[in-house]
């Protein structure tokens, strides 16, 4: 009996190598965007909470964009759209047309490969694709899924300390809310995300990531699904929430 078990723990050690990627969820929370109509009063409004703000620029597609970076790797950005050129910055105006706020949740891997192995094992729906610097995987065609992506960076960029200066006390988002439904939980589930609670239809479910958690909530009377605010302090996830365009902020 002993030999046989021996035999196949040998087999399955074979067939089957450890992979880190699988022992966790292999997803860290890396930035969302909050689309506003002015950016640099949006800006401002940040100055006021005590955030630093990191100046970004015109892109070719007709976004405008600032950086609120945190020391943890995580951030905010602010944008603005003006004469869209191309679907990412007509999907932000879309957004906008249901009101300034939270649009996506852009979550970060180390591995395009393994990623990309456990959405095909789920049957997860998808498309890759490469921008400069960054690859992207997203969900265009998954209700529940389109406001979020997966980004991998092709090159580490390194952000000047100054920015990081933030009167408010915080190493970055710990926890970011988003309305969803089955196919979130899916979608989560295929990465091995732990769930924290079980899903309620007040209350929403949590899912630890390598970093931080993602909770989902019940969507709202809104007619798309998006992000609804951040946890910038992990001690306190009862806090009352600052809202500001459209977005909850939980602060020190």
């Amino acid at each position: 009996m002993k030999i046989l078990i021996t035999i196949l723990t040998t087999i399955l050690a074979v067939v089957t190598p450890f992979n880190p990627f699988y022992a966790s969820c292999g997803l860290k929370i890396d930035h969302t965007p909050i689309i506003v109509y002015n950016l640099e009063d949006a800006e401002e409004a940040f100055k006021k909470l005590g955030f630093v703000i990191k100046p970004g620029y015109k892109h070719k597609n007709g976004i405008l964009n600032s950086h609120v970076k945190f020391t943890n790797g995580t951030e905010i950005e602010l944008i603005s759209v003006n004469n869209p050129r191309d679907d990412i910055a007509r999907s932000y105006t879309k957004f906008l047309k249901n009101g300034e706020g939270g649009t996506y949740l852009a979550l970060s891997t180390d591995s395009l490969s393994n990623t990309r192995l456990l959405l095909e094992k789920a049957e997860i729906d998808f498309e890759i694709l490469s921008k400069g610097f960054f690859t992207y995987i997203i969900f265009p065609r998954t209700p529940g899924l389109q406001h979020i992506f997966i980004i991998h960076y092709k090159n580490t960029f390194q952000t000047p300390k100054e920015y990081f200066e933030h009167a408010v006390k915080t190493k970055g988002i710990t926890d970011v809310s988003i309305t969803g439904n089955e196919n979130t939980m899916k979608f989560f589930k295929a990465f091995g995300c732990f769930a924290i609670n079980e899903y309620k239809a007040d209350k929403g479910i949590a899912y630890e990531l390598t970093d931080g958690r993602v909770t989902l909530v019940p969507a709202d009377k809104s007619p798309i699904f998006r992000v609804k605010g951040v946890n910038l302090n992990p001690e306190k996830n009862t806090a009352e929430p600052i809202k500001i365009y459209g977005f909850e902020l939980i602060l020190n």
